[in-house]
C-alpha cells in the first residue's frame, strides 16, 4: 500500500542524479581563455516517483530568506537615549552644567580636607630627644618645679617631663611650650628622688657599709677585673661618701652575715693581702678600691653612682640569699632602649635588697634628673646632684625599692630562659611620691669601673669598652681650684 510520505531528499539517495551512479558531484568546466578550472553548480535530473502536492489550505513560504522583524533604532543603545534625543537642548545644557559643577565642588572639598588634615608627625630619634632633655635642663634647671624627664611607656618616643607634686602643671606646661614650641611631651608628677641608704634596721644578709659610717646600703653583686681580682660592688654614696674629703683607697668596707663566714673571710683576706688590708672588725669584707666622682651643679651629666671594694671569694658569694646567680651577659644600654622605645616591650625585672626581694617593670629609659637628693653618705643635709640616661622602674605591688636598697642589682625576671637573670642596672634612689626607682645602666657602671659580672666560673670577665661615665662639667676646674 502506498503511503502519503515524501521521498527522501536527493542527498540521501546515493547513485541518483547522474547516470553513472556517482551522485551529485560537481563538474569541472573550463572557462574559455582562462585555462583554469571552475566549479559549476551540479545539474540534477527530476526525481522519479510520486510527489505530494500541497492542498489549497497549505501556505507556502515565499521564496528567498525569511523576513526579519523590524527593530526600532531609537530603542537601541543606552536606556533613556530616546528620551534625551527628544529633550529640549536648553534643558540638556543646564543638566550638564549642574552635574559638572557638582563634580568640581566635590573634588575641591576632598582636596581641601586632605590639605587641612593633620599629617602624621615625624618621630624624633633618641639623639634628638636627648638634645631636648639637655635644653630642658639649660632652660629650667634652676627651677624647683622641674624634677626631670625620661622616655616612658606607653609612648617612649615622646618625652615625659616630671613636675614636682603640687605645682601648677598648666602654667608650667605653657611656659615650656613658649620656649620650646617644637617639643611634644607628656606630663607626670613626682616628689623628690632620694638615695636609699639608711641608718635603721638589723644588719642581715647582704647589708653593707663603710666602717666609719652608720648609713647602710646593699652589696649588689660580685665582679672581677681582667686580672681576676674579685670586688664587691655597691653605690658611691654607700662606699665612698661621694668622694668627700677623708675618703681614701684602702678604707675598710663591712658586710653582715653569720660569724663563721666572716671569720673565714678575715682569714682569707690576711692570707691574700697580708698587712696591706685593714681589718677593723670581724665584719670586714675588704677595702675601698675604686669609685667614680659624682659632680655637683646643674650642668653635670652624671651617669654612674658606683664603687667597688677589693675582696676574696670567701667573703662575697656570687649568688643572692635565694640562690639566684646573675649572668655574665648583661643587657646593654642600646639593647634596652630598643626593647622599650622601638618594640615597646614590657620588661619584668627583679632585685634583691638587704631585706626584701621585689619584682617590677622598666617604665622609662634615658631618664634625666637634675635634683637627686643625697641625704646619706654621712651628711644630714640634702646634697643635690644631676643624673642623665637613667632607668626608671615601677614596682608591681608597691615601691620597687626601699630604704637600704641602694646598690642592689636589677636583673631580668621571667622573660625567657636566655634572658632571665641578665643584669640591667644598679639601684641608686627612689622617688618619694610615686615610688618609682632610679637605676644606673649596668653597662655604664661596669665600663667605668673596668670590671665584669662574676658568676663563679673561670671565664674571663666581659668588660664593656665604650662609655661616657661622669664627664666633668665645664666649670668643674674652677670649683676644684681654691
Amino acid at each position: 500500500m502506498d503511503r502519503d510520505t515524501p521521498d527522501p531528499p536527493d542527498s540521501e539517495r546515493p547513485g541518483e542524479g547522474h547516470e553513472d551512479g556517482r551522485g551529485d558531484e560537481p563538474e569541472l568546466t573550463e572557462l574559455s581563455g582562462s585555462g583554469t578550472a571552475q566549479l559549476e553548480r551540479p545539474r540534477t535530473k527530476a526525481k522519479r516517483g510520486r510527489r505530494i502536492r500541497p492542498g489549497p489550505d497549505d501556505a507556502l513560504p515565499p521564496p528567498g530568506p525569511a523576513p526579519q522583524p523590524k527593530r526600532d533604532k531609537s530603542s537601541q543603545g543606552t536606556p533613556g537615549a530616546s528620551v534625551l534625543r527628544e529633550a529640549d537642548p536648553e534643558a540638556l545644557f543646564w543638566i550638564s552644567t549642574i552635574v559638572g559643577w557638582t563634580i568640581v565642588v566635590g573634588l575641591f572639598f576632598v582636596g581641601l580636607s586632605w590639605y587641612i588634615e593633620p599629617q602624621e608627625e615625624r618621630q624624633l630619634t633618641l639623639q634628638e630627644l636627648a638634645l631636648f632633655q639637655q635644653r630642658l635642663v639649660a632652660e629650667f634647671g634652676a627651677e624647683d618645679w622641674l624634677v626631670g624627664s625620661a622616655l616612658c611607656l606607653p609612648d617612649p618616643r615622646e618625652l615625659t617631663i616630671f613636675f614636682k607634686r603640687g605645682e601648677d602643671t598648666r602654667s608650667r606646661t605653657e611656659e615650656v611650650l613658649d620656649r620650646m614650641p617644637e617639643l611634644r611631651f607628656a606630663v607626670e608628677s613626682m616628689g623628690e628622688v632620694v638615695m636609699l641608704d639608711t641608718t635603721v634596721g638589723v644588719p642581715i644578709g647582704s647589708k653593707t657599709k663603710r666602717s666609719d659610717l652608720d648609713s647602710w646600703g646593699t652589696l649588689g653583686v660580685r665582679v672581677k677585673d681582667k686580672d681576676g681580682t674579685v670586688y664587691a660592688m655597691s653605690n658611691n654614696h654607700v662606699y665612698a661618701r661621694l668622694g668627700r674629703p677623708g675618703v681614701c683607697r684602702g678604707d675598710p668596707i663591712e658586710a653582715y652575715g653569720s660569724p663563721d663566714d666572716h671569720r673565714a673571710c678575715a682569714d682569707a683576706l690576711r692570707k691574700k693581702y697580708g698587712s696591706k688590708i685593714k681589718i677593723k672588725s670581724r665584719h670586714t669584707i675588704g677595702d675601698l678600691a675604686h669609685w667614680f666622682p659624682i659632680w655637683s651643679g646643674g650642668h653635670a651629666s652624671n651617669r654612674v653612682d658606683a664603687a667597688i671594694a677589693r675582696t676574696v671569694d670567701e667573703c662575697v658569694d656570687t649568688a643572692t640569699p635565694d640562690n639566684r646567680t646573675p649572668k655574665r651577659d648583661y643587657v646593654s644600654t642600646t639593647e634596652l632602649k630598643q626593647w622599650v622605645c622601638e618594640q615597646k616591650k614590657t620588661l619584668t625585672v627583679t632585685k634583691r635588697g638587704w631585706e626584701t626581694r621585689t619584682v617590677g617593670r622598666v617604665q622609662c629609659v634615658q631618664g634625666s634628673f637634675h635634683r637627686v637628693c643625697l641625704t646619706g653618705a654621712g651628711s644630714p643635709r640634702c646634697d643635690y646632684r644631676s643624673f642623665v640616661d637613667q632607668i626608671v622602674i615601677e614596682g608591681n605591688t608597691g615601691p620597687f625599692s626601699e630604704a637600704g636598697d641602694s646598690g642592689s642589682l636589677v636583673t631580668l625576671y621571667r622573660v625567657g630562659a636566655l634572658d632571665d637573670r641578665r643584669p640591667v642596672g644598679l639601684i641608686m634612689g627612689r622617688d618619694t611620691d610615686t615610688g618609682w626607682s632610679i637605676a644606673n645602666p649596668i653597662e655604664e657602671v661596669l665600663c667605668c669601673l673596668k670590671v665584669g659580672i662574676d658568676d663563679g666560673s673561670a671565664a674571663p670577665a666581659e668588660i664593656p669598652q665604650v662609655c661616657e661615665c661622669n664627664p666633668p662639667p665645664p666649670d668643674a676646674l674652677f670649683r676644684i681650684l681654691p
